[in-house]
């Protein structure tokens, strides 16, 4: 594939009141709209689609490699948390789509929330350069990275950068409460949700299935001249025999990992005075 970066979609005109469940799902296979498959996928639900296939080349090709894309979602939220900047470019080089950092967690927080919540400025630069158009997305409390930044403790440094990359400073969550409201009511927001990573199933492979292309997301393109991603024989396949040693290595030091971060968070959650 060439170094041009794929035309990307704004996450806020997509339809925030589809529903997810299986029939709805079928249906989308069958008209083979990739548009709301991959909107399943970026609002949480991957594992919906597991399980699903088709007879259509595109459709087939994205259910495929969404285990693979959850990984990679995963890698990238835990970069995030991490303050992993060099992991993070990783995960989202070419020829990944920026799409996949409207990606969300089970709380519906994308990486942009976290990076605003935990004061990460650099990182909340890098993701805004790649995809500007999650600056106002909310979370499942209706929460945009805006009010994650309200509550850092940093002089407004976080929150003026995203005022200045186009944040809704007037945009309410659930509660009817703009992010100002936020700044002196830093103990009403959940700061656990921050380490939150979001779910992937373990695969045959750690490189992509050879027939995935990232333009198969951008439903109006033609698919001509798709490069294979990798020359195994299991490339084909998102499960199989596990690289056992490895996958198990990377889940032990996942898990201490979260651990830590935990640690961390509870103790900086005492340490926030309520003004």
């Amino acid at each position: 594939m060439t170094g041009k970066r794929l035309r990307t979609r704004d996450p806020s005109q997509w339809n925030n009141n589809l529903d997810f469940k299986p029939s709805n799902i079928r249906i989308w296979i069958h008209n083979r709209n990739v548009g709301k498959l991959q909107q399943v996928l970026w609002e949480g639900h991957g594992s919906k689609l597991r399980c699903e296939t088709s007879n259509n080349v595109r459709v087939k090709r994205f259910l495929e490699a969404v285990p693979f894309i959850m990984g990679t979602i995963k890698d990238i939220h835990l970069a995030t948390i991490k303050n992993d900047i060099e992991g993070f470019r990783k995960s989202v080089e070419e020829p990944v789509s920026p799409i996949i950092l409207s990606s969300k967690d089970n709380n519906g927080l994308n990486v942009l929330h976290k990076a605003a919540g935990f004061g990460y400025v650099e990182l909340a630069q890098e993701i805004l350069s790649k995809y500007p158009a999650i600056i106002n997305a909310q979370d499942n409390e209706g929460k945009t990275p805006l009010h994650y930044a309200a509550i850092c403790k940093d002089g407004g440094i976080m929150y003026d950068l995203l005022v200045d990359y186009g944040a809704d400073e007037n945009k309410m969550d659930n509660r009817q409460k703009p992010a100002i409201f936020y700044k002196s009511r830093a103990s009403d927001m959940d700061m656990a949700s921050l380490v939150m990573i979001p779910d992937a199933p373990r695969v045959s492979s750690l490189t992509y299935p050879r027939n995935w292309d990232w333009r198969i997301i951008e439903t109006d393109q033609p698919l001509t001249r798709i490069k294979h991603t990798g020359n195994n024989a299991d490339d084909d396949s998102a499960f199989g025999s596990a690289e056992s040693a490895k996958l198990a290595e990377d889940a032990s030091t996942e898990v201490l990992t979260i651990i830590t971060l935990r640690m961390s968070l509870e103790a900086r959650l005492f340490t926030i005075p309520d003004d």
